[in-house]
């Protein structure tokens, strides 16, 4: 990358970074319609394959290209996670103090024990 390039995205302005957000969005939408188009495939092929009557290399043939496509699958989520991961500076929203769904708040230390004795206050 020229260093041009690179001092432009370090010190973008606001413009710049709704810019960059929405080709992220972008990104994240073509890898979520990859991951959909693969997980079909995976199922057409895996359907096929399994079809009575098939000639053994045509059985292979889409049993081979099930397998691919299962690969590609497991791929596409790989790359939505890292799309998806917050880029450097950014805050994820449980570190705001928003937690994920079904979260519990067990504080830094873990959950209490029920059955550890009470300490008094004295």
């Amino acid at each position: 990358m020229p260093i041009e390039q690179s001092f432009r995205i370090v010190w973008s302005s606001g413009a710049d970074a709704s810019r960059q957000r929405q080709v992220k969005l972008q990104e994240i939408g073509l890898a979520y319609a990859k991951l959909h188009q693969a997980k079909a495939d995976h199922q057409k092929w895996s359907k096929a394959a399994a079809r009575p009557g098939l000639s053994p290399e045509a059985a292979a043939f889409a049993a081979n290209a099930a397998r691919s496509y299962a690969a590609l699958v497991v791929l596409a989520q790989k790359a939505l996670n890292y799309l998806a991961a917050p880029a450097k500076g950014e805050q994820r929203p449980e570190s705001r103090g928003v937690r994920a769904a079904g979260e519990a708040d067990r504080g830094a230390a873990g959950p209490a024990r029920q059955d550890a004795p009470k300490r008094s206050a004295s």
